[in-house]
């Protein structure tokens, strides 16, 4: 009958084992493009890893890593700020035209610079919403045409930051872009000090050379 104990049993478990296999398929998909993504990452990162082993000045840095990012995540710009210690500035580094990425600086006493050296997480600005720190420099924010911006950190100062338009597909930049996006920005501080730091001792034994002459 099919008020029967037994016939409502069977049928419950029939119903679960058929969303028990369906979940499980689900999973198993899931899984499937998340852990595909992930290995997809883990290669780009090994790759940038060792395309910066032969970088050998700030040019060489910021071309690879540009490529790096706009193959991976296609934003409709990047921006790729360092300081120069000459002018106690933040610059944008050239692209491949020999031209900087912007015209716009930022100051080491700027709010964008000094909430990078307090702040590690990214930071997006989507127009509607600013922190009250960053108000000062919003015009000049919104003339970049940058939504993303992750730091470069440096020991005691940035090194500089990223600063990413919105990718051309409009699609969100994901929790997995974000993190890809900080290893990278890890591993580029690091070469950026490394060249900074031989560039600045030439540069002092250079002044002393002339110094001796005089």
């Amino acid at each position: 009958p099919a008020n029967s104990p037994i016939w409502a049993g069977v049928s419950f478990f029939l119903i679960a084992l058929l969303f028990d296999t369906i979940r499980t398929r689900l999973q198993r998909s899931i899984d499937s493009v998340f852990f595909r993504g992930q290995r997809a990452y883990s290669e780009r990162l090994r790759d940038f890893s060792h395309q910066l082993t032969t970088a050998l000045d700030l040019g060489s840095i910021g071309a690879i890593l540009r490529q790096q990012i706009a193959s991976t995540l296609s934003p409709d710009r990047v921006h790729i700020y360092t300081y120069d210690p000459l002018n106690d500035q933040f610059v944008a580094l050239a692209t491949e035209r020999g031209r900087s990425s912007s015209d716009i600086r930022f100051g080491a006493a700027s709010p964008l610079a000094r909430y990078f050296a307090k702040e590690k997480l990214p930071l997006y600005l989507d127009g509607a919403s600013m922190p009250e720190s960053l108000k000062p420099e919003q015009s000049r924010l919104t003339l970049l045409g940058a939504r993303l911006f992750l730091a470069l950190p440096g020991k005691e100062i940035p090194t500089g930051w990223l600063a990413l338009g919105p990718r051309l597909s409009g699609q969100p930049y994901t929790p997995q872009d974000l993190s890809f996006l900080e290893s990278i920005s890890d591993q580029a501080s690091l070469a950026i000090e490394r060249v900074q730091t031989v560039a600045n001792l030439e540069r002092r034994v250079q002044e002393m050379n002339a110094l001796a002459r005089v």
